[in-house]
């Protein structure tokens, strides 16, 4: 299997929502998947990012999936991919589960006036579910 395919199915992301934090179209996504293109530069320091692996097995040149293998303990790949990063957008700020990705791309099919239902009906599953202990109270959204 395609080593890019492999990784967005392993973080249960869908070509969609991968093209999405990318800002990148789906049908390039596709493109990586299927070896007809390989990401430009920029987008491979991403994409290791990401997924936490290095640049070196995304293109298949080795088989140690984990940057920290590759490097010595005082130079973290982390620290060499941010001198990259400086010019490009940051990386997502949290992870999607791919249920929440499906739940989005559904909202965002909606019309207006079903997006504001959808809005109005959570507000109130939200104000009647049990409070555990890890569970916190979400501001109500004043935009209806």
């Amino acid at each position: 299997m395609n080593v890019f395919k492999q990784l967005r199915q392993e973080h249960r992301f869908t070509q969609a929502y991968l093209s999405y934090l990318l800002h990148v179209d789906q049908t390039t996504v596709s493109k990586w998947e299927t070896d007809k293109a390989l990401p430009e530069p920029n987008m491979l320091i991403k994409l290791s990012e990401l997924y936490n692996c290095s640049i070196d097995y995304l293109l298949g040149r080795s088989n140690s999936r984990h940057p920290n293998d590759l490097y010595p303990p005082s130079i973290t790949y982390k620290k060499l991919a941010l001198t990259r990063y400086l010019s490009d957008e940051p990386p997502p700020p949290f992870k999607v589960k791919a249920a929440e990705a499906e739940l989005i791309e559904k909202y965002r099919l909606l019309s207006e006036r079903s997006q504001s239902t959808l809005r109005q009906l959570l507000d109130l599953m939200v104000e009647n579910e049990p409070q555990g202990p890890k569970q916190k109270k979400l501001p109500k959204d004043n935009k209806n």
